[in-house]
């Protein structure tokens, strides 16, 4: 036990050097051993300690509630781009996507891709060349007053979406 000792005597100082994860706690440095059932009911009794102290200052219920926030956010991350990752159509368009993004920024072409994912919808092409911000939606996505009007309800929402003229340009 007396290399333990030190052992423990050398993370005693290293954990003095550090800055604690927490003002409410430092955590001690003890040995045990499970062999032999020495040390262990001090271990627990620390442990124990450890929770009480956080929980009687808030710090347990702010950590927990921080924990929450990454969960929910990470799980929103995972459910939003899980469909996206089995796409077959979105994996096989990645690499131009990719040589787009390159080229032309992130903002423009996601924005164009987004609604070109869209059922019935294309970007624009005029003489051969896609024209950033036109869509050509096809007959059959017009076919009923509900799928115009959404149609017409998009376009107008990404025209409200872009940056006004300069008034000397008016």
């Amino acid at each position: 036990m007396p290399r333990a000792k030190l052992t423990a005597a050398e993370y005693g100082a290293a954990l003095h050097i550090l800055k604690p994860a927490s003002a409410n706690w430092s955590p001690p440095v003890v040995t045990y051993s499970a062999l032999k059932g020495d040390g262990i009911a001090a271990l627990w009794a620390h442990i124990l300690d450890h929770r009480q102290k956080l929980t009687a200052s808030g710090e347990l219920a702010a950590r927990r509630g921080e924990q929450q926030v990454k969960w929910m956010w990470a799980m929103l991350e995972e459910r939003l781009f899980a469909p996206l990752r089995s796409d077959r159509a979105l994996k096989a368009a990645l690499p131009k996507l990719e040589a787009e993004v390159a080229e032309v920024g992130a903002d423009d072409v996601l924005n164009l891709w987004q609604v070109a994912g869209r059922a019935h919808a294309q970007i624009a092409v005029m003489r051969g060349r896609e024209m950033p911000g036109w869509l050509r939606v096809d007959p059959d996505g017009l076919r009923t007053k509900p799928q115009l009007q959404r149609w017409v309800e998009e376009g107008v929402a990404y025209a409200r979406s872009l940056p006004g003229k300069p008034s000397s340009a008016r």
